[in-house]
């Protein structure tokens, strides 16, 4: 596994958004608009990249090899990480490799946002008010 320069992160974008189980945290890292790292497989053709979120969230996308598994679950042992590793995953191989190592299971519900589905201002907007509260 080794880890994406941070200049060549915008390549990973549409792995980002193809991530199964949740593309916000992967696309911010991609897009620039937080901090995280990028890591893919060592082979010349990526197959698998892990997004690394700053919060300590991590993703898989692609299809990880055995070793991938393994770099990752030795990275969640460690003592040297300053970060926490939570891999949120729905992929079933995945969660099938870790449930017979020492980590914790949990579920988790995993929100997203649809694109606005009309052009224009809020209806809300049209009925609201500003006003200052000094002057409630």
């Amino acid at each position: 596994m080794r880890k994406v320069s941070e200049n060549d992160y915008h390549k990973f974008i549409m792995w980002a958004k193809n991530n199964t189980a949740n593309n916000v945290y992967p696309c911010s890292i991609a897009e620039g608009v937080q901090s995280g790292d990028i890591y893919v497989n060592d082979d010349a053709d990526v197959e698998t990249v892990f997004f690394w979120h700053y919060c300590g969230f991590g993703y898989i996308s692609g299809k990880p090899s055995d070793g991938f598994l393994n770099e990752i679950y030795s990275g969640m042992r460690s003592d040297h990480n300053r970060r926490r590793l939570v891999l949120i995953t729905s992929d079933a191989g995945i969660t099938d490799f870790f449930r017979d190592k020492e980590v914790l299971f949990d579920s988790r519900l995993e929100y997203s946002y649809l694109p606005h589905r009309y052009m224009g201002a809020s209806p809300l907007a049209n009925a609201s008010e500003a006003r200052r509260l000094s002057d409630q």
